[in-house]
């Protein structure tokens, strides 16, 4: 009896403790949902050259006590999210695909079906290979910023339809001669870095002009699968100190969120994050262990003071230069990346 009693508790004590930790295991960050990829395996991409004294940033532009919208989304002027697959190449992406494939259809009113069409998207697979090898850091791992947007002003970057991206492309191969010559149809005029504000991000925003972002990541975001806010960093376990990323803010939102949160869009494909983008709050953009660089680009002259001098920079954020990188097991695998 004694025996049978001790066995019977025993067995008791266990279905609790089992209760228990699947409770506990269940339980979540509301903001965070489990993702099945390796956090890890995440495509960025960082080189940590760019020299900020050579990067200007006086702009002609009012800011400061401007009045803004409580909301603003310039989403559908973007192309559809893609994806950088097991490159690198952010910036390319941040830069050439997103922002300047947006302003081109803000200058000439695309539709959402002409930002579908390859022809018209700019490809970062060629801006990507017009940057000098030596500047895409060690293993051709990942780009600057400011590489990036000298590129697109000097010589611009073809369409995605004559320079498609695809699994096999070629960190050190040059741009094809064909792709050279209708990339000069496709420049930018000049960017510039902006301070790392809410309201002067806010202001541009609503004034239809897409802002880049360069950012450091934690664990979380990696596999970050919600609409909810991103506010904190869970920690660095994963992804190391330094997983830099560049993506696009491309609206904002007093509302979301208990501070009001600026959307992000990403490069990683629509079945990350919220169909490709994330909502990050207002207060922690801003933070320096997150955000540390902001900038914006212009097609045509008149946004940016005539003299094209860099001036003294303001605030503290926006000295800090931009970059990106990571690294790849070379398995052929997408996913196979480490920050």
């Amino acid at each position: 009896m004694k025996t049978f009693l001790s066995s019977k508790i025993f067995t008791s004590a266990f279905s609790l403790l089992l209760v228990v930790l699947l409770l506990g295991a269940c339980k979540k960050d509301n903001n965070i949902i489990n993702d099945p990829v390796d956090p890890t395996q995440r495509s960025l991409g960082l080189n940590g050259d760019d020299d900020p004294t050579k990067i200007p940033s006086s702009i002609n532009l009012s800011v400061g006590n401007t009045t803004v919208p409580s909301k603003y989304d310039l989403t559908d002027k973007f192309p559809p999210v893609g994806n950088q697959g097991q490159y690198g190449t952010c910036v390319a992406w941040a830069v050439g695909y997103n922002t300047k494939t947006a302003l081109n259809g803000m200058d000439n009113n695309w539709s959402k079906s002409d930002l579908a069409n390859a022809s018209r998207q700019t490809s970062p697979a060629d801006l990507w290979m017009a940057i000098p090898t030596a500047a895409k850091g060690t293993d051709c791992g990942g780009t600057n910023f400011e590489d990036a947007f000298e590129i697109l002003i000097n010589r611009g970057a073809a369409s995605a339809q004559t320079a498609p991206y695809t699994s096999s492309l070629s960190c050190n191969a040059n741009p094809q001669q064909s792709w050279t010559q209708e990339a000069g149809n496709n420049k930018l005029e000049s960017f510039r870095k902006i301070n790392l504000n809410v309201n002067e991000i806010k202001t541009y925003i609503s004034q239809n002009r897409p802002v880049v972002l360069g950012a450091r990541l934690g664990d979380n975001f990696m596999s970050w699968n919600s609409e909810a806010v991103l506010s904190s960093h869970s920690g660095f376990s994963q992804v190391g100190q330094h997983a830099n990323h560049a993506m696009v803010i491309v609206g904002y939102d007093d509302s979301k969120g208990p501070n009001g949160a600026f959307k992000v869009n990403n490069s990683w494909g629509s079945d990350w994050g919220a169909t490709g983008f994330i909502w990050v709050d207002y207060n922690f953009i801003v933070n320096p262990e997150f955000g540390f660089l902001v900038s914006v680009a212009t097609n045509t002259k008149g946004d940016f003071d005539p003299d094209d001098n860099p001036g003294p920079t303001t605030g503290d954020y926006d000295l800090i230069p931009w970059n990106v990188s990571d690294d790849f097991s070379g398995s052929g695998n997408q996913r196979e990346r480490t920050a």
